[in-house]
């Protein structure tokens, strides 16, 4: 349940592991390495919440977008 006046978010989660590297990964179309590098980089920033991290789909649909852009 989520306590009233704070506004729900689309994220990708899970609990800590592999599970959460992969999905976002995925998402992004690289290696679960390229998107810790990311993370290191501060170039993506997981939000960590009780022992979980969680990205926000619309800051991986901005990176996603960006990265096509670059392709072209």
């Amino acid at each position: 349940m989520i306590p009233t006046g704070i506004r729900a978010r689309t994220t990708i989660s899970s609990q800590p592991g592999p599970d959460l590297a992969r999905r976002a990964a995925e998402f992004l179309g690289v290696s679960r390495m390229t998107l810790w590098r990311w993370v290191r980089s501060g170039k993506i920033r997981p939000i960590e919440f009780d022992n979980q991290r969680f990205f926000h789909i619309n800051e991986l649909q901005t990176l996603k977008e960006v990265r096509e852009q670059e392709e072209d």
